[in-house]
């Protein structure tokens, strides 16, 4: 978890790239991978988040 609290942007990304692509690579089955790549966005929001409220190290 921690690994993904610092690497906030990267699960951004590959949530923008699953959810814009979905129309390339999934076709009729377009739907599902835009609503997961959307959670993922989503998700990276409440990272950044727990990232801002950390405390820096003394």
């Amino acid at each position: 978890m921690e690994y993904l609290v610092r690497n906030n942007m990267g699960v951004f990304f590959i949530g923008f790239f699953i959810a814009i692509g979905s129309d390339i690579f999934f076709g009729d089955y377009e739907l599902i991978p835009t609503i997961i790549g959307v959670l993922l966005m989503f998700f990276s929001f409440y990272l950044m988040n727990l990232n801002s409220k950390k405390k820096p190290p003394l």
